[in-house]
This record gives structure tokens, C-alpha cells and sequence, in this order.
């Protein structure tokens, strides 16, 4: 079964938000990994994330969260080499295609941003699910952005494995 938590993505590093709700996340996750009998902890991240924001491991709340607990923690979102493999453009490339100014967005650009990054969405689960599948019938926490709740879970269920929504929004303003 994989339990899947939807978070805003600046509650998964320390700093990214307030540190009072950052313990109320990390106390969650606490109680869904007992509760749940999780073995595998796994995010929406990259190593070249941490990287290109100058992030440490140890900043990294749901990894942090995982070694507490002594399981197996796996970064899931493909990087640099493996976005290419895959044809999973960046944000930037994804400007690019369309022609907006990098340095700056308008609500409109952010629409149609997002808009195009949710075609590539089918792309990048399905690589997820593809690092997730070794640890299929163990009990896996997955802590993935908001908008992909409903179209990852989905998506593992028409592929045969079990999924649930655990809960959603965390760090969102």
C-alpha cells in the first residue's frame, strides 16, 4: 500500500516554512508511519534539488523524518540524466517552449506554466512508480506535491497497486 501525502514543497525542507507547522508535519508523519506499519518513506525530490537550492540532507524534513524512524528513505523525482532518458523537460525548458520571461511571472504565465507541466505529469509518475515498484508490497509513505494526488494515486491504482490519499495541503498558504 502507498500512503500518499500532498504537501506545498517549501514544507519539506527546514526553513521552507514556519517551524511550528513544519513539527505539526513532522508529527503527522510520525503517527501515519506507526499507524500505517510504513516501511519505505519516499518524496518528491532530487538530489539535484538539493543541489541547485544549496539544501543539506539533514534539511531535508521527510528524509529526516525516515531515518528517526530507521527506514529506507528514496528520492523519487528523476534528475538531470534521467529527466533527458525520460523527455521530462525542466521548468525552465518548459518556459522556454512557451516563451516566458524566466525572471519574473504574471499569474496568467504561471497559469499556462503549470497548465504544461501537468501534460508531462503521466511522464514523471509513471518514473516514480517505476523507483516505488521494488517496495510495492511493503507499506510506503509518498510525500508528492498537491497536484499530483489525485493523478499519481490514480494512476497507481489502474496499474494494479493499492494507494490512498492520507492527507493533503500540508505547507500550504
Amino acid at each position: 500500500m502507498i500512503y500518499l501525502v500532498g504537501v506545498d514543497h517549501r514544507i519539506q525542507v527546514i526553513g521552507g516554512i514556519d517551524a511550528g507547522t513544519t513539527a505539526t508535519f513532522v508529527n503527522h508523519l510520525n503517527e501515519v508511519i506507526v499507524r500505517e506499519g510504513v516501511c519505505v518513506v519516499a518524496e518528491e525530490y532530487s538530489e539535484d534539488v538539493l543541489v541547485k537550492y544549496r539544501y543539506e540532507l539533514s534539511q531535508v524534513v521527510v528524509r529526516s523524518v525516515a531515518i528517526t524512524h530507521g527506514l529506507h528513505h528514496i528520492f523519487i523525482d528523476p534528475n538531470t540524466e534521467e529527466r533527458l532518458a525520460i523527455g521530462l523537460p525542466t521548468d525552465a525548458e518548459i518556459k522556454t517552449m512557451l516563451g516566458i520571461n524566466t525572471s519574473w511571472l504574471t499569474s496568467t504565465d504561471a497559469d499556462r506554466l503549470n497548465s504544461k507541466k501537468r501534460e508531462y505529469f503521466p511522464i514523471r509518475e509513471a518514473f516514480w512508480l517505476d523507483r516505488l515498484r521494488p517496495f510495492t508490497q511493503e507499506g510506503i509513505l509518498c510525500v508528492c506535491g498537491n497536484g499530483h494526488l489525485e493523478s499519481f494515486g490514480g494512476m497507481l491504482i489502474d496499474r494494479g497497486v493499492d494507494a490512498t490519499i492520507v492527507s493533503r495541503d500540508w505547507g500550504k498558504l
